[in-house]
């Protein structure tokens, strides 16, 4: 079921967004691009709205010895995650600013993680790559000029109910 949503929210974030999202709710409180907000960061257990998920089970702490994430990288992983929750609760961001936070956050994960290739455990010694500081990216969205949809669905059940003259194109 993950990779099912992982996979949803990746597609919706490149397909449904035919340009980068302009995050005007946040503008209206002083955050001008919200990956320079969140680079610039730094962040304390204090910021957290919610107890840590990811720092309480995959970073080394009190509550666990796993060593998925440096403690500074899993909080920082907790707050973004956190904090784009909050801005959709607040409509401060719309839906496809919404999905495309969650990509840019899942695309940024693999590469402080501390992992041979999967999540299924974890490097008994620090990778160097786990040392660097998660940094967000842009996503690269190309305008095909179509009004694209995704659907997060049994594509057999989709397929009855909806109708249309439907292309495929590769990103």
């Amino acid at each position: 079921m993950i990779c099912y949503i992982f996979s949803y929210i990746l597609q919706f974030a490149s397909i449904e967004n035919n340009e980068r999202p302009q995050f005007k709710g946040l503008k209206k409180i002083g955050i001008d691009d919200p990956l320079i907000f969140f680079n610039n960061k730094k962040v304390h257990v204090n910021d957290l709205a919610e107890p840590p998920f990811i720092f309480n089970n995959y970073s080394p702490n009190k509550e666990s010895q796993r060593q998925y994430f440096t403690n500074d990288n899993a909080l920082k992983i907790d707050y973004i995650r956190q904090t784009i929750e909050q801005w959709k609760r607040q409509r401060l961001i719309n839906n496809n600013e919404y999905y495309y936070l969650l990509a840019i956050l899942i695309e940024a994960i693999p590469f402080v993680s501390n992992i041979a290739g999967t999540y299924g455990s974890y490097l008994k010694h620090w990778d160097n790559r786990a040392y660097k500081k998660l940094t967000l990216q842009h996503l690269n969205i190309k305008n095909n000029k179509q009004n694209n949809r995704c659907f997060n669905c049994d594509a057999n059940q989709l397929i009855k109910e909806i109708q249309g003259d439907f292309k495929v194109y590769c990103l």
